[in-house]
């Protein structure tokens, strides 16, 4: 049994001849295999055309704790400070929105760490948007959990991704998603509805999350969560896997 990550299937595959071989002997050689989003599974296949993989389509669950949508006009970005995230396009759309009428009075929540956080630091500072923006450092589960409950936005533009687990929690915790136009993200959020799918990056792409009906996104966004990304659900997929492999 294997189970893919994002980076084994749509990243490392294509820096080198090497890791691609690695990667196809090991999917060529599993009997069963998850992912944890439809869009990665059908990469999974394409690395092995000379077998039918099969592949259920999974993810690890979150734990649900009680919801309280006690909302701040916060924005809450999480994800890791390197390159692929660019959290620097979410700073300079936010250092745009915040020049709004509607956006003076929004804060910017960053939260995680990497190579780039000297330089994501001297952005903001650049910009001059002082107390507006605060770096929250490496944070724990319950720290996390709490700026999912203050914000009413999450932002997650990574150039590459599969189903993020950062992107569930926000969703369960009545945070509106602004994402990048990536195929997992499509399985989760349609553009207008229940989130942001961003079209352009240099531009605000803040603004355009006003026009939904953020009681039903956020109501939504629940349903969604709750039939498709609990850990009850998981377990479920999960141990229909072990009792098929422990029939074959």
């Amino acid at each position: 049994m294997l189970t893919a990550w994002g980076d084994d299937i749509l990243v490392h595959p294509h820096q080198n001849a090497i890791l691609k071989k690695m990667v196809h002997f090991n999917l060529l050689n599993a009997d069963f295999l998850t992912s944890d989003s439809l869009y990665m599974a059908g990469e999974m296949q394409k690395l092995v055309p000379e077998k039918n993989l099969k592949v259920t389509v999974a993810n690890f669950g979150i734990e649900l704790l009680p919801v309280t949508l006690k909302k701040e006009k916060v924005i809450y970005s999480n994800r890791l400070h390197k390159p692929m995230y660019r959290v620097d396009k979410i700073i300079k759309a936010f250092a745009k929105f915040h020049q709004t009428p509607k956006g003076s009075d929004w804060r910017l929540f960053i939260a995680g760490s990497g190579t780039e956080t000297d330089a994501l630091t001297d952005l903001v500072n650049s910009l001059n948007l002082g107390s507006a923006v605060e770096f929250k450092g490496w944070l724990g589960p319950a720290e996390n959990t709490a700026n999912y409950q203050t914000a009413s936005l999450f932002i997650s533009v990574p150039n590459s991704d599969a189903t993020s687990v950062s992107l569930l929690e926000a969703m369960a915790y009545g945070c509106i998603p602004v994402l990048s136009n990536l195929p997992a993200n499509l399985e989760w959020v349609l553009d207008g509805i229940n989130g942001v799918i961003v079209k352009d990056l240099e531009d605000d792409f803040i603004t355009p999350a006003f026009d939904l009906n953020f009681s039903e996104a956020v109501a939504l966004n629940s349903t969604i969560i709750k039939s498709r990304a609990t850990k009850e659900v998981s377990k479920s997929a999960f141990g229909l896997i072990y009792s098929n492999a422990l029939r074959k």
